[in-house]
């Protein structure tokens, strides 16, 4: 089924990323991470492409958060609708969800793969769920964090939401971590036994693939490591 929704606001997340909400039809359900395949018409053919919802079902709106890629024709309309205008997508679609009975969970995001761990959280926050979370998120540079003042946010005002930043090109004033996400600065955020948690991977594909494999390697189970790799 082909929903359309109209377009409530756009909100500025970086100086190349927005995130777009939209109306949610009526009586659509989705659990937290799932995705919707958006059409677009551009020079004759349908364009398809596939956008993690950065809401929560707890949320009486959709949103995605959306980066602009040169001479990408979906992320360069997306970067031009404005308020009013309709969207037109199915869905939700996919497997990398939070489910009520994961109590321990550890959520790494590369670039604007942490889209769907804003719903996540969202989620957990909304249901009161006592659910430990802990957000592992690298970006390029500290300018390309996307929901920075949001992540910051959850870690400030909820116990059970943990965040740790690492960027590969710091700026002066970065105080946090620098490089790529290691086992050795997963060990470190978790402080504890790594096979109590359950993973959630999303981001470039050799960034899931490497994050896995350490997970592995380290003797972790591949049933508690969740992947969504996109390139």
């Amino acid at each position: 089924m082909i929903h359309k929704a109209k377009i409530l606001e756009i909100i500025e997340e970086t100086h190349d990323t927005k995130s777009i909400k939209f109306e949610k039809p009526e009586g659509f359900n989705y659990k937290p991470g799932q995705y919707c395949i958006f059409d677009h018409r551009a020079n004759g053919e349908i364009i398809k492409r596939s956008y993690s919802l950065s809401s929560s079902p707890t949320e009486d709106f959709l949103m995605i958060t959306v980066k602009h890629i040169p001479n990408g024709i979906m992320s360069t309309h997306l970067h031009q609708v404005g308020p009013g205008d309709v969207l037109d997508f199915v869905g939700p679609v996919g497997k990398f969800v939070f489910e009520e009975s994961m109590k321990k969970v550890v959520l790494v995001a590369g670039g604007s793969g942490i889209s769907p761990f804003r719903g996540m959280s969202e989620y957990i926050i909304d249901k009161k769920l006592d659910t430990q979370v802990i957000i592992i998120y690298g970006s390029r540079t500290p300018k390309d964090i996307i929901l920075q003042s949001t992540l910051e946010k959850y870690n400030q005002e909820h116990d059970n939401i943990r965040l740790f930043l690492t960027v590969d090109h710091p700026d002066d004033g970065w105080k946090f971590h620098q490089g790529f996400i290691s086992i050795d600065f997963i060990r470190e955020a978790i402080k504890g036994n790594l096979q109590d948690y359950i993973y959630f991977l999303i981001g470039p594909p050799l960034m899931v693939t490497s994050v896995k494999d350490a997970l592995m390697k380290a003797g972790l189970p591949e049933e508690i490591i969740l992947l969504d790799a996109w390139g």
